[in-house]
């Protein structure tokens, strides 16, 4: 269970903001700007002793997603296909159940615990031969 203080509640989206002894305190403020920039919004609420809960809204698309390839002579990728994802969080839960999800939908999924650890096994994949998608 994981739980943020009721004074860092106000702080917990600012850039390099962290309670951490390591990291960089830029996970929420990403999380906070990619939320804005699809004109969402996002709230938490967080109890000593019982957890915290994010909560995020996002607009409904007016139509279905444009399904032209992303690159030439490629299509999309789809759950089931052969998309390699390189999956990164400091937090071993969150690894193990991203993992979980993304192979139960039929990818191929590595994960690293912090940034190093993730350039270091995107390029030692790019040396064998194996590329990342994601």
């Amino acid at each position: 269970m994981s739980e943020i203080a009721p004074e860092d509640l106000p702080r917990i989206f600012d850039p390099y903001f962290t309670t951490k002894k390591q990291g960089s305190g830029l996970g929420l403020t990403t999380v906070h700007s990619i939320v804005k920039k699809h004109l969402g919004h996002i709230s938490v609420e967080s109890t000593l002793g019982q957890g915290t809960t994010f909560r995020i809204w996002l607009p409904a698309a007016d139509s279905p997603p444009d399904t032209a390839p992303a690159r030439r002579g490629s299509t999309p990728p789809v759950a089931g296909g052969a998309i390699r994802i390189l999956f990164m969080d400091d937090e071993e839960q969150i690894r193990r159940i991203g993992m979980a999800i993304l192979r139960r939908l039929g990818y191929e999924v590595t994960t690293a615990n912090d940034g190093e650890a993730a350039v270091q096994e995107f390029l030692s994949g790019r040396r064998k031969g194996d590329h990342t998608d994601l």
